[in-house]
């Protein structure tokens, strides 16, 4: 269904009140409650997207289109995952190769997630988030673009993704959840199915999640990679930079995988946004 030209501003606004609520809901349930916390928080976003969804006439089926995904399809997320944290990578560590002071934070993070049993850990930090956040962001927030009839599905794809950056409410990782912001993007646009969006932030938050569980210092190897290239190891910047350049490859070919052919694209099934 097509509305206004500018129908995708109601997105930024409905960000903008996404992001009040974490900081005068979240940030206090968080405080007092720790992981637990997160976790509340995560319910309050997907409440949130419910009542905004339905002041804007957004329906579940416009927001929410999932389909069994091949075996194709998932091969293509799990490459885009591996792609994307290259990526993300690169601009973690380019962040804390400027701005080392900020290392120290990440060790809070650690200390959240070592908080409760690895399972529940896990149940909060990567499965809670990929269901309320992508029903935020790609079923409500992307959904307000495509209805506003943008042809350009770049647009469309930064837009969401610095939406998702701001939403993080952390500089150190604007740039980071930007370009996972934008990878699942051009996934639900590429797809038309929430499904998979969905596995993406999933897999991503799970692999975060085992490394900072593994990590026996307390903070992620990427950080700490940033940390080595604050002290004059620059060779590792441009060790990630290489890795960015082959992950780029990468995934271009994860995304050649999660398209269907041509043949099986319905009415009922889109496929991408031309």
């Amino acid at each position: 269904m097509e509305r206004s030209r500018f129908y995708w501003v109601w997105g930024v606004v409905v960000c903008i009140g996404a992001i009040i609520s974490i900081l005068f809901i979240g940030a206090p349930l968080q405080y007092i409650f720790g992981l637990w916390g997160l976790l509340m928080t995560e319910l309050v976003l997907l409440a949130y997207t419910a009542g905004a969804a339905s002041h804007l006439h957004v329906s579940a089926g416009e927001m929410f289109r999932i389909y069994k995904p091949t075996f194709r399809q998932v091969a293509g997320i799990v490459v885009m995952v591996m792609s994307g944290v290259i990526l993300a990578g690169t601009a973690g560590q380019v962040y804390y190769a400027l701005f080392p002071e900020q290392i120290r934070n990440l060790d809070a993070f650690s200390d959240l997630f070592r908080s409760e049993h690895n399972l529940i850990a896990w149940l909060i930090v990567a499965l809670s988030p990929a269901i309320c956040e992508e029903a935020l962001h790609r079923g409500l927030i992307l959904q307000t673009f495509i209805q506003s009839g943008l042809k350009n599905r770049w647009l469309i794809i930064i837009g969401n993704g610095l939406l998702f950056g701001l939403f993080h409410l952390d500089p150190s990782r604007f740039f980071s959840t930007g370009i996972l912001g934008m990878i699942l993007a051009f996934i639900m646009l590429e797809t038309r199915n929430f499904a998979l969006p969905v596995l993406y932030h999933l897999l991503n938050n799970s692999f975060s999640l085992f490394v900072n569980l593994a990590s026996s210092g307390g903070a992620s190897a990427i950080p700490a990679a940033g940390e080595a290239a604050a002290e004059g190891a620059g060779s590792m910047l441009g060790v990630f930079f290489i890795l960015s350049a082959a992950a780029l490859l990468t995934l271009r070919l994860g995304a050649k995988l999660i398209r269907l052919p041509a043949s099986t694209v319905s009415g009922e099934h889109e496929g991408s946004l031309s």
